[in-house]
């Protein structure tokens, strides 16, 4: 079971500079991490009621909850 960490409005570069920042902590992708990168929707004319946020967002999953945990606090602003 993988758990994870969301950083709202962050960019790809940004997801990658993570990405990096953990594998050089020795942690490998795909075995002890994993991240995804989901840009903002296109601008369309909507109800905003049909959107709860329109951002991009940076998610990165770990399979030991306890690094979940060291690192959003390590990466919290």
């Amino acid at each position: 079971m993988w758990t994870e960490v969301v950083f709202e409005g962050a960019t790809a570069s940004r997801g990658l500079e993570l990405a990096a920042r953990l594998r050089l902590a020795g942690l490998v992708l795909n075995q002890d991490f994993t991240w995804a990168y989901i840009p903002k929707a296109p601008e369309e004319p909507a109800p905003p009621e049909l959107f709860e946020k329109n951002v991009s967002l940076v998610i990165i999953g770990f399979r030991d909850p306890a690094l979940a945990t060291f690192y959003t606090l390590k990466w919290q602003r």
